[in-house]
């Protein structure tokens, strides 16, 4: 799909933050499957429940549509479109109208153009709104080697410095399109999405399991991190978070702060700062990439 003149994926704020978490695991449709023969108590369709919610909104430009796969759904909003799939479009079950009303908040709350803005500005060495503030003598070191990554425009890095950016803000705006959603709807869509949330943390992955499927370091603190802002739990039963436990204290600060604002430039902000504080395991990544 196109956005003016070039190809951008990140321009949509694709599906939800389970599936960013849980892609590589294997039970995933499969516990999706499960879950999806939980009927709404409303009967309603995941189309009927992203139609409702966007009408109530004020929203009817937006046109709600079919498109194949499983769990594909995604917002375009090149051409307006909420595409629904196979196993939410059409289907009564609570994870379907979870879907729906999640893709719905970021139509809802999400600024598209600004995440727009940021992704193609990493591309030129340009990070939105504007870089983090070092806390710290450690900081100040980190951000001078991020600085001459982006002045350098060090094709490798700033690729890996892209992906981790959006990554981080994806689920920072998760987080907050779904507390908007539960905040303003309640009801069928309260539930579905707090049941999404629930059905994240079953299928969430020890630390130890992602060690011995061979995730890289940045990997693992990514799923940490988004374990964290769902639940304020982690899945570390067989205490091997070790470096991850640690890194993720120094993060929660800004974890904490960034759910409730409306303004979306806290989030922004916060992904940069949190490029810092991780920058260890970025580093680490920078040498894995090809």
């Amino acid at each position: 799909m196109y956005y003016g003149f070039y190809y951008d994926w990140t321009y949509i704020l694709v599906l939800i933050g389970v599936v960013l978490s849980l892609l590589a695991s294997s039970q995933v449709k499969g516990t999706f499957a499960k879950y999806s023969k939980i009927r709404s108590y409303s009967g309603m369709t995941g189309r009927e429940a992203a139609e409702q919610i966007l009408r109530r909104n004020g929203i009817y430009d937006v046109q709600v549509t079919h498109i194949a796969g499983n769990l594909t759904d995604h917002y375009n909003p090149a051409n307006k479109t909420l595409n629904l799939s196979d196993s939410v479009c059409n289907q009564t079950s609570v994870a379907a109208v979870g879907v729906a009303a999640h893709e719905c908040g970021h139509i809802n709350f999400s600024n598209f153009e600004k995440r727009r803005i940021y992704a193609s500005g990493i591309r030129e060495g340009i990070l939105y709104p504007e870089l983090p503030e070092p806390k710290n003598e450690e900081e100040k070191q980190v951000l001078g080697e991020l600085q001459v990554c982006l002045e350098q425009k060090k094709e490798k890095e700033l690729r890996v410095i892209r992906e981790t950016l959006l990554y981080l803000h994806n689920i920072l705006e998760d987080m907050y399109i779904e507390a908007r959603q539960c905040a303003e709807y309640g009801g069928i869509v309260q539930k579905a999405i707090r049941f999404l949330g629930r059905w994240d943390m079953e299928q969430a992955e020890s630390i130890r399991q992602m060690q011995e499927y061979g995730m890289d370091s940045l990997s693992i603190m990514k799923n940490v991190l988004l374990q964290y802002l769902r639940s304020k739990k982690v899945n570390d039963w067989e205490r091997a978070g070790g470096i991850y436990m640690e890194m993720l204290e120094r993060c929660k600060e800004t974890l904490d702060e960034v759910v409730i604002p409306a303004d979306e430039d806290v989030r922004f902000r916060a992904a940069n700062r949190l490029l810092l504080i991780l920058w260890e395991f970025v580093k680490e990544a920078f040498e894995q990439e090809e």
